[in-house]
């Protein structure tokens, strides 16, 4: 069976600028308005329910919430570093420096709607834990309406 929430229409949605270091015509600041939805596989509970809308929705909003308003960092792309209260990035001839607290710091090498997709999977993912009955997790994010990445993990096999 699967259960879907529309991230357009539910307003599972964020705001955030980013730079995608070295790309020819994205490594330059810039920002968009992204979308978070989930398709779940798997078998009703007790209750008769995959999960219930509202506690997925919660689960959704949450992440963007992290995301929402802030400069997305490749954390682990060796052209950015933090030097104290600020985070430094490099890409081409540019050089931007961006207090800590206005950054998420995401745990990818890049901040593509690819590695997006990724990282929101996995912190998705580690909130289902535990779900026994669930046994795919479906997300897409889209970088402005028509533009989307799914990403699906197994969670059980």
């Amino acid at each position: 069976m699967q259960l879907e929430i529309d991230g357009w229409r539910l307003r599972l949605t964020f705001s955030a600028a980013h730079v995608m270091i070295g790309h020819r015509r994205c490594g330059r600041l810039h920002g968009h308005d992204y979308a978070i939805s989930v398709s779940l596989e798997g078998e009703p509970d007790a209750d008769g329910v995959i999960i219930d809308f509202g506690e997925l929705k919660e689960l959704v909003r949450g992440i963007a919430m992290e995301l929402d308003h802030k400069f997305l960092v490749a954390k682990k792309h060796k052209n950015v570093s933090i030097d104290g209260e600020n985070v430094r990035i490099r890409s081409g001839k540019s050089e931007y420096i961006v207090p800590i607290s206005d950054c998420a710091l995401l745990d990818v090498h890049q901040t593509s709607a690819e590695e997006i997709a990724t990282w929101v999977g996995e912190r998705l993912r580690k909130k289902l834990a535990g779900r026994s009955n669930i046994s795919t997790l479906r997300v897409n994010v889209e970088e402005g309406m028509g533009q989307s990445v799914w990403q699906t993990i197994k969670l059980r096999r």
